[in-house]
């Protein structure tokens, strides 16, 4: 994909609940899929999701409660980078590069590659569109707890790189570049 195809990122947001955003996001999404587009919505309505109630009955329900989504990319990718951070400010400068090239190297093999985190919305769209779905994470009993352990201060905001941890980055660029069209849904405060 090149030009004007080649990966727009558009957010829904509203300050306030109950708004509609959600449904006018997943509503966006079918139209897009439905125009031969390749589309991936994305969860980050984190203390509520609710996308996947859209997109229901063509998600697997088996993969909605074994599939990791936003929570655990946020959750390693800023454990990683903090674990780095540390690391680097105990080292020499000589010792400094390769140690953090070494770890890089290690995270990116232990970590969360991101299309392990998608899950592919079961129905035949016209003209080749596919619809993808990145949920807020894993719909299990831990996920709430998994929310609301996540230390929001420590983690992707102290690394002073915008709400997105660094490793995080390469991947969704990635994505944005493979698809038409990357939807997210969002609340609150920015």
């Amino acid at each position: 994909m090149t030009g004007d195809d080649a990966g727009r990122i558009i957010t829904f947001y509203s300050y306030k609940g109950g708004a509609g955003r959600t449904m006018a996001l997943a509503n966006t999404a079918w139209i897009l899929a439905s125009s031969g587009k390749s589309v991936l919505v994305v969860d980050w309505d984190l203390d509520a999701p609710g996308l996947d109630g859209f997109l229901h009955p063509f998600l697997s329900e088996s993969r909605l409660r074994s599939t990791p989504g936003v929570l655990e990319l946020v959750s390693r990718s800023t454990q990683f980078m903090l674990q780095a951070l540390d690391m680097a400010k105990q080292m020499r400068p000589i010792e400094r590069d390769s140690e953090l090239s070494a770890a890089a190297d290690a995270w990116t093999s232990g970590g969360i590659a991101l299309n392990s985190c998608l899950i592919q919305v079961d129905w035949a769209f016209p003209a080749g569109g596919q619809l993808y779905y990145l949920p807020a994470g894993t719909k299990n009993k831990g996920y709430l707890s998994a929310f609301s352990q996540f230390d929001w201060k420590a983690g992707p905001r102290s690394l002073g790189r915008g709400s997105l941890p660094a490793p995080c980055m390469p991947q969704i660029w990635l994505m944005s570049r493979l698809v038409s069209y990357v939807l997210d849904v969002v609340s609150g405060d920015p």
